[in-house]
This record gives C-alpha cells, structure tokens and sequence, in this order.
C-alpha cells in the first residue's frame, strides 16, 4: 500500500544492445509522472548498487497527493552511446486504507499501549479486536501496523499486547 507522503522505490538494470549488462554512459536521470503528467517539484534519485547494470530509483511523493492519483517513474539512460528511457515503477496511491480514526487524547490518556479514537470509531465492545492500527501522521507514522488486542466500545479504546507496543505515546 503506497500512500501520498510514502518513498518510493525501484530497482532497474540497463543492458546494451546486445542484452548484456552494462554500466550507463553517464548516470541515469529519473521524472515522476502523476496522472500522466510531469511533476517536475518531485526529484528522483538514482544510485548504482555497485553491481554492473543494477540501479535504485527513489522519490518522495508529496503528501498532499490524494488517493487515487497514478504514480510512474520514467528513467532515461544512455547505455553505449544508446539512449533509451523506460518507465520502471507505476501505482496507484492507495484508494482506502480502511475504517480511519484520529486518536482521542481527552476521552483516554493515550500510552503505547492503550488509546481512544475519536468519535467515529464504533462503540460495540470488541469490534475492532483484531483489526490493525496504522498512523499516517504523528509521532508513530511509518510504523508497521499492530493489530488490536482489546477493544472498549464506551470509551472507543483500543488496547495492544505488550509486544505490540507502539514505540512513542501518540
């Protein structure tokens, strides 16, 4: 699931003519595309993995792209005096990432452990158990999702294992 904000990446090789692994004649120079136009404000960055051929293409999508957008990178090289460019990345920023929730720090005092979500969330006790919590803003953000442990429909609390502890309050 790529989302507006994420880093994205890719990994592509270059080849001469004759299909075998080459080196480019300079480095290769990367654009990002939404919804099939250039986004010259989004700068790609390539780099060799240090085996013939092999590259990294990298760029952060703005965060305020919505959901939905579609997302290419196009690499233009030069291989043996050859020039060639390929799209070698392409998504659609995710449409859904579920049920979404802001916390609520005047209901629970939030812990990593324990915190309430705002008043959307369901108020059916153990509704969300097993469900996963992923932040896309804050403190947390970037963080693997954790599933919910237990969850109080009357104050809207979800509570996480031990093990599943979020690294930093929210």
């Amino acid at each position: 699931m790529i989302i507006p904000g994420d880093t994205i990446t890719a990994l592509f090789t270059l080849r001469t003519a004759a299909s075998v692994l080459s080196d480019a004649d300079a480095l290769p120079t990367g654009s990002v595309y939404r919804n099939g136009t250039l986004d010259g404000a989004v700068t790609v960055t390539i780099t060799s993995t240090g085996t013939t051929g092999h590259y990294k293409a990298a760029a952060t999508l703005p965060a305020t792209w919505a959901r939905g957008d579609v997302v290419q990178i196009l690499i233009n090289a030069m291989v043996a005096s050859n020039t060639d460019a390929e799209y070698v990345f392409g998504v659609v920023l995710s449409e859904s990432l579920g049920l979404e929730f802001t916390v609520d720090t005047a209901t629970v005092t939030p812990t990593t452990t324990t915190f309430a979500l705002d008043s959307g969330a369901p108020s059916t006790d153990t509704v969300m158990v097993g469900g996963y919590v992923v932040f896309l803003t804050g403190v947390n953000a970037g963080m693997p999702p954790q599933p919910i442990a237990t969850y109080t429909g009357a104050t809207r609390s979800c509570t996480f294992a031990a093990a599943n502890a979020w690294p930093t309050a929210p």
